[in-house]
């Protein structure tokens, strides 16, 4: 989950205008329909609504003041960024571009747009966001093995 947010951050200072500019004009539209019709800016707060947990750690040692604020102001300029820029969108043109045809895009439309795509628009941030909870449980269940397995591995070259 980690790597997905900075992944996603990081893609959000890169331009993609390069990329996007093979992206016809009527294709972009398609795009943006689906992006607006399966919820992606609802999944994408799934996924931002996950910042605060990350930062806190990699902040605890200043003051939680400050580093409350500075998980604020993050989210704050991640959102503009992304959602009121339209960043989101933008960043999708070339990936949608490269892997589905212009007929595809529309089939999809009109798949999320039947009563079946319509309920996997709605349920696939909460099922987006259980999901990445029962992840990060699981997770933390093998951190004694995993801590167990660090642990030899370093008194092992320690010792040669």
């Amino acid at each position: 989950m980690k790597h997905v947010i900075l992944i996603l951050m990081a893609l959000l200072t890169v331009t993609s205008t390069s990329h996007a500019a093979e992206v016809s004009a009527e294709k972009k539209k398609a795009i943006d329909h689906l992006l607006a019709i399966t919820n992606v800016e609802k999944t994408a707060e799934v996924m931002l609504a996950q910042i605060p947990r990350l930062m806190k750690r990699s902040l605890s040692r200043l003051d939680p003041a400050i580093a409350d604020e500075i998980i604020q102001e993050t989210i704050r300029i991640t959102k503009k960024r992304m959602f009121e820029e339209r960043n989101l969108n933008r960043i999708s043109y070339p990936v949608y571009h490269k892997h589905f045809t212009l007929e595809e895009i529309n089939e999809l439309t009109a798949f999320y747009k039947s009563p079946l795509g319509q309920k996997i628009s709605t349920k696939m941030p909460v099922v987006t966001q259980e999901i990445m909870q029962a992840t990060n449980a699981y997770s933390k269940s093998l951190q004694p093995e995993i801590q167990a397995a660090i642990r030899k591995i370093i008194e092992e070259k320690s010792a040669q």
